[in-house]
């Protein structure tokens, strides 16, 4: 006997149901959490946006000199032209105008005072040959010496403006006579000092001209904004700073002898 075969939906049925309420939940689930994934990228994007807009702003916006300090002349960074070594002491740096140096009045000599150069003139402080002597010896730093003399110069400057000037702001400032000497002979010494610094220092970047409009002068170079491979003179301030608070350790000097030679990275005394 042959029984009809009979064909049933209950299974597909169920299956479908079990689908349509599994889609429900994820539904549900997915209208009560619509920011689960938003939130997270909206505040990287956020972090990311703030990043970048500093980034342009510090590079775009001329540093406030009043606050920088004891770096007012430190190079800022910028990309070198070659691949830097581990060893490498330079910096590029940007020239550019600063006005609080360019000022003859007191807020100037307050810069130049207190910005350009450490406590004490900045010398190096070692400790006595003599054992027997409390008394530390100051070394000199071509840098600081000639910053030294470049504010002797300011200094004549400021006593002719005020032989020929009422300004009362215009003065004798008695900056950076850190050894004691007023006379025209420490003037004319900075003088010639500063020449072989510059020469010897033979910075040799070229400057591109300004065109000007002016019938007598075509063309005009006034260095700023140009590229420079500068020295990192972080270490000069720091060992300074630290022979101020405590006289060094003598060390065997020698002919050409610099701060990088002898506290430096793989310097004498490290």
């Amino acid at each position: 006997m042959f029984h009809p075969i009979c064909i049933s939906t209950r299974e597909p049925q169920e299956k479908e149901r079990k689908n349509t309420s599994q889609a429900s939940i994820m539904a549900k689930h997915e209208s009560s959490n619509p920011n689960t994934w938003r939130i997270p990228f909206l505040i990287t994007a956020t972090l990311l946006l703030v990043l970048v807009s500093a980034e342009i702003y510090f590079r775009i916006i001329p540093d406030n000199i009043e606050n920088v300090g004891a770096s007012l002349l430190t190079p800022k960074p910028s990309p070198s032209h070659q691949t830097p070594t581990e060893d490498d002491t330079t910096i590029g740096s940007v020239f550019r105008k600063i006005d609080i140096l360019e000022d003859m009045g007191p807020a100037g000599d307050e810069a130049w005072d207190s910005l350009l150069l450490p406590k004490r003139g900045g010398y190096i402080f070692a400790r006595p040959e003599d054992p027997a002597s409390n008394e530390a010896e100051p070394w000199g730093i071509t840098m600081f010496h000639s910053l030294h003399c470049l504010g002797m110069l300011r200094s004549a400057i400021q006593e002719q403006q005020g032989s020929n000037s009422s300004n009362a702001h215009v003065h004798n400032h008695n900056h950076a006579r850190r050894d004691g000497v007023e006379d025209v002979n420490h003037t004319v010494h900075c003088l010639s000092y500063l020449a072989q610094a510059l020469t010897c220092c033979g910075d040799g970047t070229l400057e591109k001209a300004i065109h000007l409009d002016e019938p007598d002068r075509r063309f005009a170079i006034n260095g700023q904004g140009v590229w420079h491979q500068c020295r990192d003179t972080s270490l000069l301030w720091d060992i300074t700073m630290k022979s101020t608070r405590e006289p060094v350790d003598r060390w065997v000097s020698r002919r050409g002898e610099t701060v990088y030679s002898v506290w430096g990275k793989g310097g004498r005394t490290n």
